[in-house]
């Protein structure tokens, strides 16, 4: 597996994702990866990402989540800061590498979502095109 992600999200030099905490059952078995993740791949990405800060948390029969925090996060309506939730359920440390990694390339901000439809005031000189219309060989 590797811990090496393909870029790491930087505006104006600074890294987006400040912090990232590990949620995970001791002894449950939807957590077996994030344990085994935290004892095998865990201390290669800290040494690789120092400027993230990596908190192990256990949550006793809790399915495990990961939390990123960044710079410049999603807000609620409250308007306190929001972490990225990923759930981590029977996932494993490779697919939890790839969502750390995700989470390692990404900006924090919400995308905006596109609700109206794209729709041309000026309609088309050439006219609708229709399957049926002849086609000149």
């Amino acid at each position: 597996v590797s811990t090496q992600s393909t870029g790491s999200m930087v505006s104006r030099g600074v890294h987006q994702l400040q912090k990232l905490i590990f949620q995970y059952c001791p002894e449950g078995g939807s957590s077996a990866g994030v344990r085994e993740y935290l004892s095998r791949i865990s201390p290669e990405f800290k040494t690789l990402n120092p400027q993230v800060t990596t908190l192990e948390v256990p949550t006793p029969r809790k399915h495990p989540v990961v939390l990123g925090f960044y710079v410049h996060a999603m807000k609620d309506k409250a308007g306190n800061f929001r972490p990225r939730h990923i759930p981590l359920r029977n996932k494993t440390p490779e697919e939890i590498q790839h969502h750390v990694n995700q989470l390692l390339t990404s900006s924090g901000r919400r995308f905006p979502r596109v609700t109206d439809s794209q729709e041309r005031k000026v309609k088309s000189i050439q006219g609708f095109w229709n399957p049926e219309l002849p086609v000149d060989k």
